[in-house]
């Protein structure tokens, strides 16, 4: 029987070098991978608006030359969430959602919430109910374990109307709203504006 002898076993030093090198690579690439920085300038797509958020998470937005500082937080990766005082003497704070594509990173500009944001699942606030919209206008619409299939439109940035077949074939179609604050593209919930 033939055995290595001990230059056969042992590892070539470069070949040692070259594997720490790369682990090491590997390690410091998948530790540092962080969302781009969220600070600086932003421009509000289709409007002059002009958002500036700092590191301490404070914002001005300046809108017809007036500026009116609050602050910001993520909503989630591609969400921005500016919370800024009230018009209104006494009144709540207002909650703003603008989303950040992908692309709009490097561009720096902000989204209001449009048709395409919608795609996904939605819950209906305060009940087991869910809505799944698709990027061809259909809605499908879940409740007690049936499920029904319409269309969606956006009637205003915070308002959503499903249109579901009516009951009968010969009833009309209902037009059901359903309003999204701010908070609500956040948790992908949406609720009835009587409710």
């Amino acid at each position: 029987m033939e055995y290595c002898s001990n230059e056969d076993a042992a590892m070539n030093p470069n070949i040692i070098l070259c594997l720490a090198l790369i682990l090491s690579l590997l390690l410091t690439g998948c530790a540092t991978h962080r969302q781009p920085r969220i600070a600086g300038r932003w421009q509000v797509s289709g409007m002059d608006n002009v958002v500036t958020l700092t590191k301490d998470h404070s914002a001005r937005l300046t809108s017809d030359g007036n500026t009116t500082t609050g602050s910001y937080r993520m909503g989630a990766s591609d969400l921005l969430l500016l919370t800024l005082p009230s018009d209104s003497p006494g009144g709540k704070p207002q909650t703003h959602a603008f989303f950040i594509h992908h692309d709009d990173w490097s561009k720096r500009t902000l989204h209001q919430p449009n048709e395409r944001d919608l795609v996904g699942r939605w819950t209906v606030l305060g009940t087991d109910y869910f809505i799944v919209i698709s990027e061809d206008h259909a809605a499908r619409f879940s409740s007690d374990g049936k499920t029904s299939t319409g269309s969606y439109r956006m009637a205003a940035p915070d308002i959503l109307v499903l249109t579901l077949p009516g009951i009968t074939p010969a009833s009309q179609p209902q037009n059901i709203p359903y309003f999204i604050s701010a908070e609500d593209w956040a948790n992908r919930t949406l609720h009835r504006p009587d409710k």
